[in-house]
């Protein structure tokens, strides 16, 4: 049913033990690229191994015939989250730390600093935090900042590893489960300065909104006298340079989130551990509807061929939220944009701040000479919205471009969906611990 097995004694030229992702969609696979999509992520510490557990049940049950509301959630939504979706399942990023019961891989080295520094360079401290001896090696965080080809050669195997598998299936989001708190936490893990203080991203209100999720549909997260509503910004609480997270979130729009699954490491059997992951993949699948399906998300086409437009880069802002100015006068750094893949999809998850929020969509496509703007307000605060976009570019007719070069079609229906609105659209006439 799924990934990785620590004690088979699989062996590789770099590592004892592999690392394997289960991959499950109950479509068919014409569907894999035209889905949101989804990965949850354990062990990548491989002393804190409560996020394999979760991971393997949740693929148990993604996988099985068993009735949707098994953990406790809504059975419309988790049914959406089986069927609708493309999910992943890597319940044990770091098996040899796994096996060897320690936060390091083989090679001694801490994968949750191991990424390359994407957002912010490392400060060179004068004296090297306590989180970061505990972490990678110091010199690990010399590499040159956000040289992405440069850097990749340099990092550990299992780092190679998901950086490869993510740019492959570019994730709409994902939950990346640890040990030693209880509280979701999320981007930006970095700053400038390396003070401890909010690092606030670009997506700010949609990563607090999804944590905020998962800490009210887990419970007892929510109640936390640490961390306020259970959720704290990754710099607050305090900050480390070469996480996943803000890799993710910057190299493949990931909405990418770490779940702080229990104060204690490796807990107990005796500690109620079946209630303990069973709260955890209840919120995991309520955070997983949340990002994939409060999205704008469908297609780009030729206006003129109906070919599919890939590389187009899709901006999608909530005109009221995402354009304001903050208390300290400067502008909101408008949320990060998604790139349409090969079949011109793309999924970009939005923020409602009420249920007649306005957006605007912005397509801006290597063969277009511009930019193409359009605002909606049709969407659904549980569903989204589902688009179709056509744009003349260079490669189309005469005729298409000064017909306005742009056709705008939605629907926010929860029975529609991008891949049929694609199709009635194509035949129509007009074309200061250390857990994380």
């Amino acid at each position: 049913n799924n990934n990785n097995n620590n004690n088979s004694g699989e062996e590789n030229e770099e590592n004892e033990y592999e690392a394997h992702a289960k991959e499950v969609d109950e479509e068919n696979e014409e569907n894999e690229q035209t889905m949101p999509s989804f990965g949850f992520i354990g062990n990548m510490h491989g002393d804190e191994p409560l996020g394999r557990e979760i991971a393997l049940r949740l693929a148990e049950w993604a996988c099985g015939e068993d009735d949707d509301s098994f953990f406790g959630n809504n059975i419309d939504l988790a049914t959406k989250v089986k069927n609708k979706a493309t999910l992943y399942f890597i319940p044990t990023l770091n098996p040899d730390g796994f096996v060897k019961r320690r936060r390091e891989n083989a090679n001694g080295v801490d994968l949750n600093r191991d990424f390359p520094f994407i957002e912010f360079a490392k400060p060179e401290p004068k004296k090297v935090p306590h989180h970061v001896k505990m972490g990678a090696p110091h010199t690990q965080n010399m590499r040159v900042n956000d040289l992405y080809d440069d850097t990749l050669r340099q990092l550990q195997p299992e780092t190679r590893s998901i950086i490869e598998f993510s740019k492959r299936v570019n994730l709409t989001g994902a939950l990346n489960y640890h040990e030693g708190a209880l509280v979701a936490n999320y981007p930006w893990d970095g700053n400038l300065d390396g003070a401890t203080k909010y690092s606030r991203a670009p997506d700010d209100n949609i990563f607090k909104h999804a944590a905020s999720i998962y800490a009210q549909s887990h419970g007892k997260m929510k109640l936390s006298k640490e961390f306020v509503g259970g959720i704290t910004n990754g710099a607050q609480w305090y900050p480390l340079w070469g996480g996943m997270q803000d890799w993710h979130y910057v190299k493949t729009q990931t909405l990418d989130i770490t779940i702080e699954v229990n104060d204690r490491k490796w807990p107990l059997e005796d500690t109620n551990l079946g209630e303990i992951i069973r709260t955890h993949c209840r919120a995991s699948i309520d955070t997983a509807h949340a990002v994939m399906f409060t999205s704008a998300r469908g297609f780009v086409f030729d206006k003129s061929s109906n070919e599919a437009l890939e590389k187009c880069e899709v901006r999608v802002e909530n005109v009221a939220v995402d354009r304001r100015i903050l208390i300290d006068g400067k502008t909101v750094r408008p949320p990060l944009p998604v790139f349409t893949n090969k079949r011109g999809y793309f999924v970009k998850p939005i923020y409602m701040s009420g249920e007649m929020s306005t957006f605007e969509i912005m397509v801006t496509c290597p063969e277009a000479s511009q930019t193409h703007r359009q605002k909606f307000t049709d969407v659904d605060v549980s569903n989204g919205i589902d688009l179709v976009v056509r744009i003349a570019t260079s490669n189309g007719s005469d005729g298409a471009r000064r017909n306005g070069g742009f056709e705008f079609s939605s629907s926010s229906s929860s029975s529609s969906s991008a891949s049929s609105l694609a199709s009635r659209s194509r035949s129509s006439t007009t074309t200061t611990t250390t857990r994380r």
